[in-house]
């Protein structure tokens, strides 16, 4: 994968879930015969700005198969029983599609927690949880799942169990080494000057920043060089250690966690446990004939 830094990420990611669905998609049955089933549900979770696109994108170059990018948006509707009819035809069209990488950004404005003690879950967005638990535990799906959040902790742990989007990484801030590689990414396609040591040295007074922010400091350079006419990127072109570590202390990115899953539920079947969905999720309530607020 052509992202810097994030080895970790990255090698968990072609162990679990890259190499079984590659093999898988080529024929190759050594996977099946020891009765591992690829990962067709992917959460990628962690602050905004950390990578998480690029790793859905990623996968799917990876695989050679069509990517489709959804957001909340999309999915949503005002009227009554709508969202869940456009959920349904979403898999709908991808059964027809066959293998490709469905990317659901904001996961948790769609697969929020249903049983808020607040009171202030909407019965719609109840149900669009529920039809996503629906299209998940269907047998045969060739769409691969990946969704990604930078609010973790909203997300509903009934769509996390087996056999659902049960594979969990954490794309996180990046680390020195990461942050090195992700430098240098970003430099790679233009003249630069820069040696491995000025890399490290803005690698190292860059804790803390996320890959987009490391971006913008990159863009930033690139234009500062533009201005001046010069022939390459130089160091001058960054800001001085000091105002760096300063943007670095200006930043504070949250970190949540996934909720547990309850592993005494964690049956890994295909049909949905009746926990997980509630039947008056799917009463009729007068299809597409009311709005809701």
């Amino acid at each position: 994968m052509d992202i810097g830094g994030y080895y970790e990420v990255k090698e968990a990611l072609n162990q679990r879930v890259l190499k079984p669905l590659r093999t898988t998609l080529e024929g190759d049955d050594r996977y099946e015969r020891f009765g591992i089933q690829p990962s067709r549900g992917i959460m990628f979770y962690g602050p905004p700005g950390t990578g998480k696109t690029m790793f859905a994108r990623a996968l799917a170059g990876e695989l050679g198969i069509p990517f489709v990018e959804l957001s909340p948006g999309d999915v949503t509707s005002r009227w009554v029983n709508a969202s869940t009819e456009q959920i349904q035809v979403l898999f709908q069209e991808a059964q027809v599609l066959g293998p490709c990488v469905i990317f659901i950004d904001e996961a948790e404005h769609l697969f929020g927690a249903r049983t808020l003690g607040d009171g202030t879950i909407h019965a719609e967005d109840r149900k669009v949880t529920s039809e996503f638990l629906v299209q998940l535990t269907k047998e045969n799906r060739e769409a691969i799942v990946v969704s990604a959040t930078n609010r973790p902790a909203d997300i509903d742990s009934a769509i996390l169990r087996p056999g659902r989007l049960s594979a969990h990484f954490e794309v996180g801030l990046p680390d020195e080494e990461a942050r090195h590689a992700i430098l240098n990414v970003h430099l790679a396609a233009v003249p630069s000057e820069l040696s491995g040591e000025d890399l490290t040295e803005l690698a190292s007074h860059t804790a803390g920043l996320t890959g987009a922010e490391l971006k913008d400091i990159v863009e930033d350079a690139r234009r500062k060089a533009a201005e001046r006419d010069a022939e390459c990127v130089e160091r001058e072109d960054f800001p001085p250690n000091e105002e760096l570590e300063e943007l670095s202390d200006m930043r504070n990115h949250d970190i949540e966690e996934l909720p547990r899953v309850d592993e005494n539920n964690a049956t890994g079947t295909s049909t949905p446990d009746t926990t997980d969905i509630d039947a008056e999720d799917f009463e009729d309530s007068g299809q597409g004939t009311r709005g809701y607020h």
